[in-house]
């Protein structure tokens, strides 16, 4: 078993998986702490999937141009979490389809300051672990 830690420091998007760790990663928990003693932060946990296809009318060559779309699926969608509060989910709550190199795993943060810190456990081969 692998352990990655994460600091969130700010409260853009953070890839915590691309889509190649991901088919050689397998996510065994992952545990979500507000690490700010007075305010509750919103969290969201989502994977990032694109889906490809093609425009609906054919060009007069015959030919289609295709159009990738990008979706978020979330597993947690601004969830508060209190001052001091800890979370923690195991596999059975996310759900990933590990054969796919067409979903990341992101993690953001409600609060300017991020203000929360990750510990991830996981087994197989991911460039990202321990990461401090």
């Amino acid at each position: 078993m692998n352990v990655t830690y994460k600091k969130i420091t700010d409260n853009s998007s953070v890839e915590l998986f691309s889509g190649p760790e991901l088919k050689t990663t397998r996510i065994n928990a992952i545990n979500i702490c507000n690490i700010d003693g007075a305010e509750t932060i919103k969290v969201n946990l989502y994977l990032e999937k694109t889906l490809y296809g093609y425009e609906s009318e054919i060009a007069s060559d015959g030919t289609q141009s295709r159009v990738d779309t990008t979706t978020a699926y979330y597993i947690l969608n601004s969830t508060p979490m209190p001052p001091g509060a800890a979370l923690q989910l195991d596999s059975s709550d996310i759900c990933i389809d590990y054969t796919s190199n067409d979903c990341k795993l992101y993690f953001s943060s409600g609060h300017a300051s991020g203000k929360i810190d990750l510990i991830i456990k996981t087994t197989g081969t991911s460039s990202t672990q321990n990461n401090y």
